[in-house]
């Protein structure tokens, strides 16, 4: 099956990221570095742009899934053999009827996390490991090998509820044009959930109200709009989901958890980094903008950690969870 193309505005109104055919090149280009049995399968899926993939899909045999879109998944990961193994979980056990081309970048790990990838080989469409660099240009990487209409992202840390990439699909079929699905992400305190953040994209030029671990899209968005930039450290998923919307595409915002994530990811430890990439994104995407609401923005996250400094964090749940425009609710936590 070929999903509608996302409607989207004649040109990128914002500087693209690195183009997805050029680092598809540079990946080509080392097949040394390709491994796993299962990429032969996909491989020849992998054209140098979608109306090409398209019309060599639409002579292909389709039946065996009933029509349903090969759905990508990338994972990028780096000493995390302790985490791991819950993200690539999640994916070899979603209830998708369709195929899932899983694809694992690794930065050169140390520990365990190579031997847990080959031991899952044959699960896994292809993988990597190698020095990269950074978290945008390993991600970068595995896009360029991403074959499938419907791509998403899952940090090593993450993990898919079951029926993710079932929600995801239908909020593609049922809504012609869609370029990005999104929904509720759990976050996670040790073994204990807590808060749930909503997805709202009508207020991305806000403060970054997309969800990342369930934010799916169409790769046409790629093919036009390019990729993670790599001067991004921290913000590259906001920069991202802000040059998608300024792209004019549509959001569909899926009402349900589909994602799970630990506290104190990168952006967590980083956050005075994370907002001045932030608002980097604003000022080249929508100039002139925001900049009101980035004030706003950085004045709670700094009254927030002084609170939980104080030991008052109970303060900054009651305000997220009563008075925030982007209220996240604790319906799962004590």
């Amino acid at each position: 099956m070929n999903l509608p193309p996302p409607a989207l505005h004649p040109d990128p109104p914002a500087r693209p990221g690195p183009a997805l055919d050029t680092v598809r090149q540079t990946m080509q280009a080392n097949p040394a570095l390709i491994r796993s049995a299962r990429y032969d399968k996909f491989a020849g899926r992998l054209q140098s742009t979608t109306a090409a993939r398209r019309a060599a899909d639409s002579h292909s045999d389709s039946g065996e899934h009933d029509g349903l879109p090969l759905v990508s998944v990338v994972t990028v990961v780096l000493n995390r053999e302790a985490t791991l193994p819950d993200a690539m979980r999640s994916v070899f056990e979603q209830s998708y009827g369709g195929e899932i081309e899983y694809i694992l970048i690794d930065g050169g790990s140390s520990d365990g996390t190579v031997d847990l990838i080959r031991s899952a080989s044959d699960r896994i469409a292809v993988w990597i490991s190698e020095k990269d660099g950074g978290i945008s240009d390993a991600f970068n990487r595995g896009l360029a090998l991403a074959n499938g209409e419907i791509i998403g992202i899952l940090n090593s840390d993450d993990w898919y509820e079951s029926d993710t990439i079932d929600r995801v699909v239908a909020a593609f079929r049922e809504s012609p044009g869609v370029g990005v699905a999104c929904g509720r992400l759990q976050y996670w305190k040790g073994d204990q959930a807590d808060a749930i953040f909503p997805s709202r994209p009508e207020q991305l030029g806000v403060d970054m109200t997309v969800n990342h671990p369930t934010m799916f899209v169409h790769r046409e968005l790629y093919e036009r709009g390019g990729l993670l930039k790599l001067d991004y450290r921290y913000a590259m998923d906001y920069e991202l989901a802000l040059r998608f919307q300024a792209m004019g595409a549509r959001f569909a915002s899926i009402d349900g958890v589909l994602a799970n994530m630990r506290y104190d990811g990168a952006a967590d430890r980083n956050w005075y980094r994370s907002l001045r990439e932030m608002r980097k994104a604003q000022r080249e995407i929508y100039p002139g903008r925001f900049a009101f609401a980035y004030a706003l923005k950085f004045l709670r996250s700094v009254t927030a950690r002084l609170l939980a400094a104080l030991g008052l964090g109970g303060l900054n749940r009651f305000y997220r969870s009563r008075i925030s425009r982007f209220r996240r609710s604790y319906e799962n936590a004590d």
